[in-house]
């Protein structure tokens, strides 16, 4: 039977990309159609007659939505990849769990009604799974780590999406895999979670007024690993867990590398050298003198604070090179600074996808680098 792949959150980091992964490494004969699911149409550098777009807000009332999805072909789908999500600027638990568990647990109520031939949901959740945003984890984080106890009143929308998924999928013919990255590397225009845009935005600031690049956070993030995902990867990892019986029913941490950590220096050093920009030595005064530890977050040289007067600036550089000026708008400046801030050294490790036969790494400098390469070719940034 030829499978009908569904990716909801097509304009997303990973979903985008899990969308490029099915049209450049998969065949007719395999993967007879690629539905992809936004409010936007997704950037697809390559075309192909499988590929259907779909705008569509999961908002919609669930009539609605089951009608639109049938439109679409939906009802023929076999593998669903749900990498959607709605962003709350101010990071609160209770409105992002409000928005997006209900989003969540309606669409697959929808799906699993209208599609007789579902084989698979594969769902997209995180890290934060571990408390690894709040320094609620131990240092080194496996499949084995359990998830974290969060306050009453600060809920997770990972564990309300998994807990139903979990309880729903019992005695359905379909089954489920989770997979939970840290900070991802890709590039789309318009993700609240943007790390490698962002950088891309400043180091190109920096390279245009010939100054350093001074790193943002402190001290233990800047000689602690600093692990990441990269889309790609990340989109590969999906497609083949889809597919393998072992990742039944079952969940894992994906990372780019179990055993080779960079540190927040070795990679803001070698992205300063991608740009042809010079890395400034840090000090940090802070560091020493304020509290460490598990909830404590801490910023030396904030990029918030030093782009913010830097839009006009972004539009001379967009004028000059002829890019795209709304670059500066994709960029996510705090959530960046927050990824820098942890006072609190953390490794992943992917044991559970090795025992499965997962075998595809790379260092994670090699995400920014593939982010970086792919905004210029779509002029997001320039060639300086």
């Amino acid at each position: 039977m030829k499978k009908v792949a569904l990716i909801i959150g097509a304009t997303g980091i990973v979903g985008s990309s899990i969308i490029e992964h099915l049209i450049q490494n998969t065949k007719n004969d395999e993967w007879s159609k690629i539905i992809a699911v936004s409010r936007r149409e997704p950037i697809i550098s390559t075309k192909d007659s499988r590929y259907v777009f779909l705008s569509l807000d999961l908002e919609l009332d669930e009539l609605e939505l089951t009608k639109k999805l049938k439109d679409a072909g939906a009802a023929d789908t076999t593998h669903v990849f749900y990498t959607a999500y709605v962003h709350e600027k101010n990071w609160d638990p209770k409105v992002l769990t409000e928005k997006n568990v209900p989003m969540f647990t309606k669409f697959i109520k929808v799906i699993d009604s209208i599609a007789p031939g579902l084989e698979r949901i594969e769902l997209q959740t995180g890290a934060k799974y571990y408390g690894l945003h709040l320094g609620q984890c131990p240092p080194i984080i496996d499949d084995s780590t359990p998830r974290y106890k969060p306050a009453p009143n600060k809920p997770d929308f990972y564990f309300g999406q998994e807990d139903f998924l979990k309880q729903f999928q019992q005695g359905k013919k379909w089954t489920y895999t989770i997979y939970r990255p840290p900070a991802i590397t890709g590039v789309t225009r318009g993700n609240g979670m943007s790390i490698a845009p962002t950088l891309a935005v400043y180091f190109t600031v920096q390279k245009y007024l010939g100054k350093k690049a001074l790193f943002p956070g402190n001290e233990i993030s800047y000689k602690s690993a600093f692990d990441s995902a990269n889309a790609d990867l990340i989109a590969q990892f999906a497609v083949w867990t889809s597919q393998n019986p072992a990742a039944e029913n079952n969940d894992f941490i994906i990372t780019d590398h179990d055993t080779v950590h960079q540190t927040g220096e070795e990679i803001w050093k070698e992205i300063a050298n991608y740009f042809g920009v010079e890395a400034e030595e840090p000090t940090f005064p802070k560091t020493s003198s304020q509290p460490k530890g598990a909830g404590h977050y801490l910023l030396e040289h904030p990029l918030t604070e030093y782009m913010k007067d830097k839009k006009n600036l972004w539009k001379e550089i967009a004028e000059k090179y002829g890019i795209d000026e709304k670059t500066y708008d994709y960029a996510t400046f705090e959530f960046t600074d927050a990824e820098f801030s942890f006072t609190w050294p953390q490794h992943l490790r992917m044991s559970k996808a090795k025992k499965i036969g997962w075998k595809k790494e790379q260092k994670p400098i090699e995400g920014y680098i593939q982010s970086f390469e792919k905004m210029k070719k779509w002029k997001m940034i320039p060639s300086m």
